[in-house]
């Protein structure tokens, strides 16, 4: 895969998340976070790297600090993906509802 389309899907799909949870609808917006912690796991370092430059701002976050708290969350969502893995698959088939 592209890396370059693969990171900018992932910034605007990041984006259009904090845009539905803004707006109040909190299932989809469960859903899309999902969607977005995933994307961020299947990353290559390489396209880590080239999120962790798009996003960096000079100069209080360069793209070295943004790369290793991005690997650091990427950590936190591998140890924690027993929590919101089922929100991929969106409110039909989440915990909640299976509860």
């Amino acid at each position: 895969m592209n890396g370059s389309y693969f990171v900018d899907q992932h910034i605007l799909g990041a984006v259009y998340a904090a845009v539905v949870e803004a707006n109040g609808h909190e299932d989809e917006a469960r859903r899309l976070n999902a969607h977005t912690k995933l994307r961020l796991i299947m990353m290559s370092d390489a396209e880590v790297w080239e999120l962790a430059g798009k996003v960096a701002y000079l100069p209080d976050k360069p793209s070295e600090k943004v790369f290793a708290e991005i690997r650091e969350a990427i950590a936190e969502y591998r140890a924690t993906a027993d929590t919101w893995i089922s929100d991929v698959y969106g409110a039909a088939n989440s915990r909640e509802a299976t509860n």
